[in-house]
């Protein structure tokens, strides 16, 4: 019986999580064309996608969410930090450049959760460890944001359109 529930595990698995990445990857490898023009909006159904699921765990039960940031919201930004200092480090052993070793700070953390709700609601189907995950991903984006807006204020790029010439 364990090795059947193991093998469901490992299909679901498998659909959610690696089936996507292998399309993506094939696209950009055989197909890159198709792969360049459909990313916007491969992109923008993604984000609206993930922003639905987010607002849906969090309908399923406000009370419950709303109740636990108290407590969840230092743990998220704990996570955040480590996981954005983790992705900052790793980066110092490419690359010298700060807005590449940014880019992969910030980067660190984002995939984490996306995974972290996958497995919880489909996998483990505890929505509870959603929850968590959607205030993560929320603090995250807020602290990102934060950061976005002091690097491009240290590097004087605050309220310039990004591909303005000088």
């Amino acid at each position: 019986m364990a090795n059947c529930a193991s093998c469901s595990t490992r299909r679901e698995l498998l659909l959610v999580l690696g089936l996507p990445v292998a399309i993506g990857m094939w696209m950009r490898q055989r197909v890159p064309h198709v792969a360049k023009r459909y990313a916007p909006v491969l992109q923008r159904v993604a984000f609206g996608g993930t922003g639905l699921v987010l607002f849906l765990i969090i309908a399923d039960a406000p009370d419950a969410f709303w109740g636990g940031l108290v407590a969840t919201v230092p743990l998220a930004a704990m996570f955040v930090a480590g996981s954005t200092g983790a992705g900052w480090r790793s980066a110092t052993l490419i690359t010298r450049d700060h807005g590449d070793r940014f880019t992969l700070a910030a980067e660190f953390g984002a995939r984490n959760v996306a995974i972290a709700m996958a497995i919880a609601v489909t996998l483990l189907g505890r929505i509870e460890f959603a929850r968590f995950a959607v205030t993560y991903s929320l603090t995250e984006i807020l602290l990102m944001l934060a950061a976005i807006a002091l690097l491009r204020h240290q590097l004087g790029l605050f309220g310039q359109v990004r591909g303005a010439s000088a």
